[in-house]
């Protein structure tokens, strides 16, 4: 036992290596050296999932004049919205103004088309999930219009025989 122990014979290796500071160091690197090959000994992460998008039709209409329409209960607010006006009479005089709402408050989202005569078009958005609704306001033409959401899907990964 050290001279500094002397008269304290209940003091242990352990507490006379702490004291000491001698095997500290050792017990440090003993530490550093497990947790280093606990890391590089653990298996590789594994390569994640890919993501595909998804689209799905969760509307279609088609009619004359004005009209409020949908009531869209959204999961992602991603929408593709192709709208078409037809059959102007008389020509020259037909407007078209489809504005995408929120359903519960009535709030304008965005204007997807004003239009004057005959055409086609095609809008995307992104607003976030919600319910929606549209309202079209139309003079002297026919319309119709679409609405695709897109999610996404993870691809399951390929079976390994």
């Amino acid at each position: 036992m050290s001279a500094a122990h002397e008269g304290r014979p209940y003091i242990s290796h352990l507490q006379e290596a702490l004291a000491t500071g001698s095997r500290v160091k050792g017990v440090r690197r003993s530490v550093i050296a497990l947790a280093i090959c606990l890391t590089s000994c653990s298996p590789a992460p594994t390569k994640p999932q890919d993501i595909v998008a998804v689209t799905r039709q969760v509307g279609a209409w088609q009619g004359h004049g004005t009209a409020s329409v949908g009531d869209i209960p959204s999961e992602t607010g991603r929408f593709t919205i192709t709208w078409e006006t037809t059959n102007e009479s008389p020509a020259g005089t037909g407007t078209f103004k489809l504005t995408m709402r929120s359903a519960i408050s009535g709030r304008s989202m965005q204007v997807v088309a004003d239009h004057k005569g005959v055409g086609t078009g095609t809008a995307s958005y992104d607003e976030g999930p919600r319910t929606y609704d549209f309202l079209v306001e139309s003079v002297n033409l026919d319309w119709k219009f679409r609405v695709d959401e897109t999610t996404g899907s993870y691809v399951p990964p390929a079976r390994q025989p």
